[in-house]
């Protein structure tokens, strides 16, 4: 899921997509095919995440992001 104001791409997942070595090999390739094509790094966080403690979490990084990004920072 890219937040392209936030200079940032979220991925949720967990063991059901990566039972096999495979998936998680997969997976960081195209964490830097992304950060090679965009510039933008991927963040992981698991399928359990997926709940209010999770969202808040992301909520926070995104704003945590945004501050990082927002001209009057630089």
């Amino acid at each position: 899921m890219p937040f392209p104001d936030h200079d940032l791409v979220v991925e949720f997942d967990g063991y059901a997509t990566h039972r096999r070595r495979q998936a998680c090999v997969s997976d960081r390739r195209r964490d830097l095919d992304i950060l090679l094509e965009t510039g933008m790094p991927t963040v992981r966080l698991a399928h359990d995440d997926v709940s209010d403690a999770g969202i808040a979490r992301l909520a926070a990084l995104l704003q945590a992001r945004a501050l990082r990004l927002s001209p009057a920072v630089r």
